[in-house]
């Protein structure tokens, strides 16, 4: 494994242009691909042959309209009001009135059937009852929904929209995802204390993480691919995209430090580093995959996702990784005097007649095996105790009382005099009439 790792990164690190022009190829294709298959995301939750979901199948067959998704209008009184002071009422009436003849709207239940109405009377929980699941939802559906909910608004009424059909619109995790990336990156450069090297972790990640959603979204024309299987995607895309690529990285840099060649330095980092990285992927792959057994449709979309992301970052580092290091030449050569350099001296000299002193890791692994009972007791108790609380874990699939506090994910903003409502997280007492 390791000759022929070699030999790919030095292959890799002579054709460095091909190998980035190949990349931009498969990139191209891929969004090429999405484009041309105009696939959507699959956002159906179902277990095959459990109760639950042969329950639903009959509910579906026998009452089509309850077998749709359905929204929730929520109505929060204000200025020391209840939901059935008579502004308030008449309000909530003319709401209810024009949901009612909104897109795709089956039927509407009102507060005073359901009786989702809070004991002081101050909120309210109207349900809105679609003819389609929220797969089949047209674009405008949840927007007209959201209209009637800001015009609804008045200075002793907030109205909310929210509930399961706004559940398949964008939660914007996009922006927790750069954040993630700066720090990573931020860390990556207090680490190598080079900003190019920094970036290339990064850069090789995000490579591998396009190909695979551009890929997946391809194959969402043909496939039921979920929104899930996306995100844990991108998720392990981005870890193992950026472990994989900093594990050659820094073998490559020491060797730099160590007087090879950048061409024999990239050759024997990836034939080294790059041996750990192809186990560590193929185990990931193979744990991922076996997703599948378990015979739960969304699981086995996850899993074989996120083992083809895997799969990808690890082409990635050993096929495009020893490319960029021939474009950037002996620009990633640590300084004289830094830390990679004395680590390259230090292993340079080990074992000999004056041997450096031994690095923070040395001496935590001669620990390690020093006392092996000791340290294999504390690997399996300390993982036990963290997982003493798992003892009283509640499983449940989540309702509006999980969701974020605020406005439904990606409706429209209401109105700026409306605070934010109790609304699409609000929990309502069931109070009889």
């Amino acid at each position: 494994m390791s000759r022929i790792l070699y030999r790919i990164g030095r292959a890799c690190f002579a054709h460095r242009w091909l190998v980035v022009v190949t990349w931009l190829v498969v990139i191209i294709a891929a969004g090429a691909g999405m484009k041309i298959g105009g696939g959507q995301l699959d956002n159906t939750f179902t277990i095959p042959g459990s109760e639950s979901h042969t329950a639903l199948d009959q509910v579906q067959q026998d009452f089509p309209v309850a077998g749709g998704t359905s929204a929730q209008l929520v109505f929060a009184a204000r200025g020391g009001t209840t939901v059935t002071s008579p502004a308030n009422a008449a309000a909530i009436s003319r709401a209810l009135a024009k949901a009612s003849a909104a897109p795709q709207v089956a039927a509407i239940i009102p507060p005073q059937k359901s009786h989702l109405v809070t004991k002081d009377g101050t909120t309210a929980i109207a349900t809105v009852e679609y003819r389609v699941s929220e797969s089949d939802l047209d674009s405008g559906t949840l927007d007209a929904l959201s209209s009637i909910a800001g015009a609804a608004h008045s200075s002793t009424l907030s109205v909310q929209p929210g509930g399961q059909a706004y559940a398949s619109l964008p939660s914007g995790s996009g922006s927790a995802e750069a954040t993630g990336l700066l720090i990573a990156f931020a860390m990556l450069t207090v680490a190598l204390a080079s900003l190019a090297a920094a970036g290339m972790p990064l850069l090789t990640a995000l490579t591998g993480v396009a190909v695979s959603v551009l890929t997946l979204h391809g194959l969402a024309a043909a496939l039921p691919v979920s929104n899930t299987a996306v995100t844990l995607a991108v998720m392990i895309g981005l870890a193992v995209g950026i472990d994989y690529a900093l594990f050659i990285l820094s073998r490559h840099r020491a060797h730099l430090a160590a007087g090879l060649t950048p061409a024999e330095s990239a050759a024997t980092a990836v034939g080294t580093a790059g041996t750990a990285v192809v186990f560590a992927g193929a185990t990931v792959i193979i744990a991922l995959a076996a997703l599948s057994v378990v015979g739960i449709p969304f699981l086995t979309v996850m899993g074989l996702a996120a083992a083809g992301t895997v799969l990808t970052a690890v082409l990635i580092a050993t096929t495009l990784l020893p490319a960029i290091f021939g474009i950037a030449g002996t620009r990633l050569a640590p300084r004289p005097g830094s830390r990679a350099v004395r680590l390259a001296s230090r292993t340079a000299h080990a074992g000999g007649p004056g041997r450096a002193r031994p690095t923070h890791g040395a001496r935590w692994l001669a620990a390690v095996t020093r006392r092996p009972g000791a340290a294999l007791t504390a690997a399996v108790a300390g993982p036990l105790v963290l997982a003493v609380p798992a003892l009283g874990l509640t499983l449940a699939l989540p309702d509006n009382g999980s969701a974020a506090s605020g406005p439904p994910s990606g409706s429209r903003s209401t109105p700026s005099a409306a605070p934010s409502a109790p609304a699409t997280t609000a929990r309502c007492w069931y109070w009889p009439t």
